[in-house]
């Protein structure tokens, strides 16, 4: 239950985020290195390998069907929309899964 009231929260906030905020996490140069806090989540879901990582650690966001609303944004951005999903320590276990894709 828990799980459903966080994935409707996280839909209503991701909802009310503005155009310009998704627009302010631009993608890098290449061979730059995917964090969630750099990279936002459409790229990291239009990578395969990031892909993987990300439903290693956080299905239940990356496979909810309003997760195309923060596409924009970067995990980091919606850690304050999911915290008990997006905890500081879960960040850090796929930012590590990510730095391994760039090896």
């Amino acid at each position: 239950m828990k799980k459903i009231i966080t994935t409707l929260i996280i839909g209503a906030a991701l909802g009310a985020a503005s155009p310009a905020f998704a627009n302010s996490h631009e993608e890098g140069e290449a061979g730059h290195v995917m964090t969630t806090s750099n990279t936002t989540i459409d790229a990291l879901m239009a990578d395969e390998a990031a892909l993987a990582v990300l439903n290693e650690h956080i299905p239940e966001i990356v496979n909810n069907p309003q997760i195309s609303m923060a596409a924009g944004m970067t995990l980091h951005d919606i850690q304050m929309y999911a915290p008990d999903q997006l905890t500081n320590e879960k960040l850090a276990e796929i930012d590590a899964g990510l730095a391994h894709l760039a090896h």
